[in-house]
């Protein structure tokens, strides 16, 4: 269901309701997004990050060192510089909300196993929460490289 959710919001968003849905929509902005974080908040189990901590926190510099330096590499041939570049890499190095639609759909046709489901779903929302801080640092790399 939630992928069907999904790949509903995606169709929509590029039909001619495009306009009229965001228009419905924009008043309950705020409350659909705070009840994502919310929702995302009470499935993280803490207790994972607390019996593994060092794996954790590889995996989370990981993901973000891999996409962010993935998406940095991309970037340049669009003529930004290189701190621009960083800067893009950083703000969205962390993991996605698509992720927690591809963890769930696999751990419930038991393509993955509870245990690690729980491990990534700690990761994502742990990136997620570092975005402010590396948005923040790439704009003290940018305004340093000027």
């Amino acid at each position: 269901m939630t992928l069907g959710a999904f790949i509903a919001g995606v169709l929509l968003s590029e039909s001619s309701y495009r306009s009229k849905i965001k228009v419905d929509i924009e008043p309950f902005r705020g409350l659909l997004l705070g009840l994502f974080f919310i929702t995302t908040g009470m499935s993280m189990d803490l207790s994972v990050f607390a019996e593994q901590p060092v794996e954790i926190t590889a995996l989370i510099v990981s993901l973000i060192g891999v996409k962010a330096s993935t998406l940095a590499l991309l970037s340049l041939p669009f003529n930004l510089t290189t701190a621009e570049s960083t800067k893009l890499g950083l703000i969205l190095g962390q993991g996605g909300e698509f992720g927690f639609v591809i963890f769930a759909l696999a751990n419930k046709l038991g393509f993955l196993p509870d245990d690690v489901n729980k491990i990534l779903v700690v990761v994502i929302v742990s990136s997620m929460a570092l975005t402010p801080a590396m948005a923040e640092a790439g704009a003290r790399l940018v305004r340093a490289a000027l």
